[in-house]
């Protein structure tokens, strides 16, 4: 009698112990009832969950009006990430350099992160890994985001501090007619998206032009 009610009291705390909660799992799975952002200028599709929005911040078309440069905030109004689709600019690329794109996208991760004023701040690499999503080639670089204040009664730094950022994420979604990146970023957001919902929407990424 005593074995049998331990067990029944032993066996549901165990198992508690080492269950594993999907919950999240399970909402980052991309399913029907994820929503779709369609970009017909560089001919890509990616879904996100129906919970978030895709809130465009900027977008600068070309004459027939096709989007060459968008700038949006991917948010369910907790979690967020920037997502920008921007053609290529040799502004992003040191003189006499080769438009190639990992260096570009190192040059472009590095953009993402600089800001001026009394207080500045940089993105140093850390880390990179190329991967590759339909047939879309990308990098997931790791950074470091350096902040620096100024005191301008004095003129001289009295802040600086360095802190590990979720990854940034740049894709090269070139086409025939132009040349463009899709970057994920999440530098500056104070609650960024988790990993394993970004990951999910990365996974979605497909052309839609073939």
């Amino acid at each position: 009698m005593l074995k049998a009610a331990l067990k029944r009291l032993l066996v549901p705390f165990l198992l508690s112990m080492f269950s594993v909660d999907t919950t999240a799992a399970q909402s980052a799975r991309p399913d029907p009832s994820w929503r779709a952002f369609n970009n017909k200028a560089y001919g890509f599709e990616i879904r996100f969950p129906p919970d978030y929005s895709l809130l465009d911040h900027f977008t600068k078309a070309t004459p027939k009006d096709t989007a060459v440069y968008t700038y949006a905030h991917l948010t369910n109004g907790t979690r967020s990430v920037f997502v920008h689709v921007q053609g290529w600019s040799s502004g992003f690329v040191k003189p006499n350099e080769k438009l190639d794109f990992l260096p570009y996208a190192r040059s472009l991760t590095v953009s993402e992160c600089a800001a001026d004023g009394d207080c500045s701040s940089d993105c140093e690499i850390k880390s990179e890994s190329e991967i590759t999503y339909s047939k879309f080639k990308g990098v997931r670089f790791d950074v470091d985001l350096i902040t620096t204040c100024v005191n301008p009664d004095i003129g001289k730094v009295d802040l600086k501090k360095t802190e590990r950022k979720p990854p940034v994420y740049v894709f090269d979604i070139s086409n025939n007619q132009k040349k463009g990146t899709l970057i994920f970023q999440r530098v500056f957001d104070d609650n960024p998206m988790s990993d394993d919902v970004l990951d999910a929407i990365i996974s979605t990424l497909r052309p839609t032009n073939e």
